[in-house]
Order: C-alpha cells, then structure tokens, then sequence
C-alpha cells in the first residue's frame, strides 16, 4: 500500500497539455523500480505496462508527476514533472493502472472502457482521489473528486485557474487534529477529531479541550473537556444535540456545552494541557 495514483489531468493548454498522471508515497520506498505504469486507451483492455519506474529510494509523502512532456507541464505547473513518458498520453476519457512486481495493483477509470461520456470522464479537467481513500484494483467513482469536463478551458496556469488540481493529502500527520468541520443548516453542526499519534488517546487522562471562539472574540466563548478514547487511526465526533439523526448517529459526543454552535465564520481551537496542538480559523478574526 506504499504507493498509489492520486490524481490525472488533462490540460488546457495547446495539444491538451499538460497531460499527467499524480502519484503519492504513502511510506518510505526502498526502490521504486518494483512499480510500473500503464494506460489502456481508448477502451483498450489493460494489462501491459508502458513506464517503469526507476531504481530510486522514495520518503514517505513525496508526490511524484509522470507528465506526456516537461516544457508545457513546467508552464502550467509552475515546476517541471518527476518523470516523462507516452504513458500520460491520455485524452481525458483513458484508464490508468499501478503495477507492483508484475501484478496491477491500483486503477484509476474503468479498463475496457472509453470514458467519453462517462461521469469518470476528464477531458480539459481532472480527476483527484479523495484523501480518505488508499488504492484499489477496483475503480469507484464515488473515492475520487472531478473537476467536470471542460473545467480548466482558458486556464493558462494552474494558479490562475478556477478549478486547480488538487494536491495529495493522503499521508495523515502523526498527531491529534481537527479533521473535520461542518456547519450545515440549523443544528447540523460537527467537529472531528482525528488521531495518528500512534496509539490509542484517553482524552480525559490528556487533558483535551475543544474552545470556541464566536464573531472574531480573542477570548473563547466555550470550552468544553473531551472524554473518551480515541483509538490510533480513528476519528472522534462531536456534534449538535440538535442535528438530524444522520450527524447524531456518527456522534461520539453530543452538545459539548455549546462548542458546537458555531456559525461558519467562527474559530475553533484544540488543546492538550492548556496548550494548543492545532486550530481552525483565526482568533480575533471573524
């Protein structure tokens, strides 16, 4: 699971560039060559790798650009691609697949098909796996994001354009964090807190609090003790009292003395200890 395809565009640019396929480390790899890359086109059936990989050594959260040329992919991108290959030849409606060690290990798009028309279809946009979602040799479309086709017509920079691609955030950092922020209608309001520190968290025996700070206030508004156990790779849900039963049923807490009550344009700040381990917004800001 140490290495997956993140993402794919197909540009704006003169010859529908630039055209490259985002990949992500997940964890160190010691060499790279063990992977390969392939790009059924057109509905062509899979199977036959057309890039391998070098034998290099990969730390763990490093994106990697395997783009069709590198002076076109450098003027949108503002940086040049990692690797250039045919194998990113593709027109916005071709597959891809990750080989490791001889066997496809990870897909983007449906192999065997022609996406023109399809709501996997990327032509002059692109595709983005969501954060939450590690690699499958199964393509489903609701793990990735779409930027819709024809979303980046007249863009000239990927900084300029109304629809960038995203970059990968799928290596969680080694820490409690808030993941999480919704502020729907009425009482549909959550926070989640999510934990990669490495082991379980007793939130009481830590000390955690959860602060809001309402309509720009430098001072909290409400504070509230968490409690509970957070297990390693877990998130912990704090919602409304008043949510629909939907939020409620993902809830491990639920009221938090007001602190979920917040208005989309408020702070929201985590502490351990009495210090501050991670925030949203800014305080005194409204």
């Amino acid at each position: 699971m140490s290495f997956t395809i993140t993402g794919v565009i197909d540009g704006p640019l003169p010859g529908g560039l630039p055209k490259a396929i985002q990949l992500f480390a997940l964890e160190d790899i010691a060499d790279l060559s063990i992977y390969q890359l392939g790009s059924p086109n057109n509905g062509n059936l899979g199977g036959t790798p057309e890039f391998d990989f070098p034998a290099v050594t990969v730390a763990a959260g490093t994106t990697i650009y395997v783009a069709s040329e590198s002076v076109e992919f450098a003027n949108y991108f503002g940086f040049a691609p990692d690797y250039t290959s045919n194998v990113s030849s593709i027109n916005g409606d071709d597959a891809i697949e990750l080989v490791e060690n001889g066997v496809v290990e990870d897909v983007f798009g449906e192999v065997g098909v022609d996406g023109s028309g399809e709501a996997w279809e990327y032509l002059d946009g692109w595709a983005s796996r969501n954060p939450s979602e590690g690699r499958s040799t199964t393509f489903t479309l609701s793990e990735w994001d779409f930027s819709g086709p024809d979303a980046l017509d007249g863009a000239t920079s990927d900084t300029t354009s109304a629809s960038p691609f995203p970059m990968p955030s799928l290596a969680m950092p080694t820490a409690l964090f808030i993941s999480e922020y919704v502020e729907g209608s009425s009482f549909n309001k959550a926070i989640e807190i999510y934990n990669g520190t490495g082991s379980n968290i007793d939130l009481a025996a830590g000390n955690y609090t959860l602060e809001l700070y309402s309509n720009g206030s430098p001072t909290p508004s409400h504070s509230f003790n968490l409690a509970g156990t957070i297990a390693d790779g877990d998130v912990f849900v704090l919602a409304n009292s008043g949510a629909d039963a939907a939020i409620l049923a993902l809830a491990d807490e639920t009221g938090a003395n007001g602190v979920i009550n917040f208005n989309g344009d408020d702070a929201i700040v985590l502490r351990k200890d009495g210090a501050v381990i991670d925030a949203f917004g800014q305080i005194g800001v409204d």
